[in-house]
């Protein structure tokens, strides 16, 4: 069965994960943004995306390598705020080619 790389952008968080079949998480990795966030009270949009763009390359990189993984994959991207989405899934086609 296929593994599927998974990226997450949502709100104050950033993670990566590798399923198998959509029922075995073979890796997941997080990067928080708590502390970038707690001086405002809340999510500040512009920050949280600032923040995806900087963790995203060392979550999937990390997820993609407790796997022992280093082929390509692609991805779909789905869900609010596609924009961010759209960007950071653009940039990490860029990455993983390299």
């Amino acid at each position: 069965m296929p593994n599927i790389l998974a990226i997450e952008s949502s709100c104050d968080e950033t993670a990566a994960a590798v399923v198998r079949s959509g029922e075995e998480v073979l890796s997941s990795v997080v990067a928080s943004q708590i502390a970038t966030h707690q001086p405002y009270g809340g999510v500040v949009p512009e920050l949280a995306s600032r923040e995806h763009l900087r963790a995203v390359v060392t979550v999937v990189r990390q997820a993609l390598a407790e796997i022992g993984y280093t082929g390509w994959c692609t991805a779909e991207v789905s869900g609010g705020g596609r924009d961010v989405l759209a960007d950071i899934a653009q940039r990490m086609d860029r990455v993983l080619l390299l």
